[in-house]
């Protein structure tokens, strides 16, 4: 009898013998002495698996250390850090012009909610009256300064150092219909826009402009007994001092200080005044027992703290 070639792709065992159903074919179709040509259909291969979610998270590490491993990404193991630091006289060196890698602020600017046509009118009057335009806040930080005060249910906000006006229009959104910005500005020119500003913008009543000498209203408006949800401070930074611990004075229980550019000390130049007072500043809030703290890499740095 003769029996025709077959495919090698035929079913197997393990073994790598055929199938038992096809030797009991062959022995059928001997005892017939039947000479038929039999096609073989191979059976499929079973499709690969797909890919778990920790085959996928592992996979993606690899990629992260060989990033790692070229020079092309942060190290971050200064986050798992479990002892605490050492005071020091001042910052470490920090050999760079700015705090953004090219394009990281632009995304994070792309990514965040638009600010409305009132903050498009603070920017073209800042730069009309020839002010810096960099001490405005800026959409992304005005955005989370927004959200972060209607987050907690702030109703009374003090801005400590106006400019244009931007840090406290961001505000009086956030503290919705009943809240009050007290904000307080010794430059006469920055504060003749931002009064313009605050006519203009939809939510411009909210805010009560003071124009004034900061260190000596922020002790007046103690000795009234004054109460804030929020103390915001970004005027002149050898003084952050001074107006921390009003504001904390100030507190309710449950509020917020913030301490604007408070990352700002790695920027300056040695020698600057500012430098080493934003650095001791900084050293103070993070030793201080009556607080908890933490520093954002939002814009210039945000450094957050609350009483505990």
């Amino acid at each position: 009898m003769y029996i025709p070639a077959f495919q090698s792709n035929l079913p197997l065992y393990p073994s790598g013998r055929l199938a038992t159903v096809f030797n009991s074919w062959v022995i059928s179709l001997a005892s017939r002495r039947t000479v038929t040509t039999l096609r073989v259909t191979p059976r499929a291969s079973a499709p690969s698996p797909e890919p778990s979610n920790i085959d996928v998270y592992n996979q993606w590490l690899d990629r992260q250390r060989s990033r790692a491993e070229r020079g092309s990404s942060s190290s971050r193991a200064a986050d798992m850090i479990l002892e605490s630091p050492k005071d020091m006289p001042t910052p470490p060196p920090f050999p760079y012009p700015t705090l953004f890698n090219p394009g990281a602020e632009e995304y994070a600017s792309d990514m965040t909610s638009a600010p409305t046509e009132d903050f498009r009118f603070i920017a073209e009057e800042t730069y009309r009256e020839g002010l810096f335009a960099p001490c405005m806040v800026g959409g992304v930080e005005g955005q989370f300064l927004k959200m972060l005060t209607a987050l907690i249910g702030a109703k009374r906000v003090l801005d400590i150092g106006t400019f244009t006006g931007y840090s406290a229009l961001s505000f009086a959104e956030g503290v919705g219909e009943g809240g009050e910005v007290i904000t307080l500005e010794a430059e006469q020119r920055a504060a003749t826009v931002a009064r313009k500003v605050f006519t203009k913008a939809a939510v411009g009543n909210r805010v009560k402009l003071v124009v004034c000498d900061a260190r000596v209203e922020v002790e007046r408006m103690v000795k009234r007994g004054e109460r804030f949800d929020i103390v915001f401070l970004d005027a002149d930074k050898i003084n952050y001092r001074q107006y921390y611990e009003a504001g904390l004075t100030m507190l309710n229980d449950r509020g917020l200080i913030m301490a604007d550019n408070a990352l700002c000390c790695l920027l300056y130049d040695e020698g600057d005044e500012c430098r080493d007072s934003l650095h001791q500043f900084a050293q103070f809030v993070r030793n201080d027992p009556r607080v908890e703290q933490v520093m954002l890499t939002v814009r210039e740095g945000i450094l957050l703290a609350r009483k505990v």
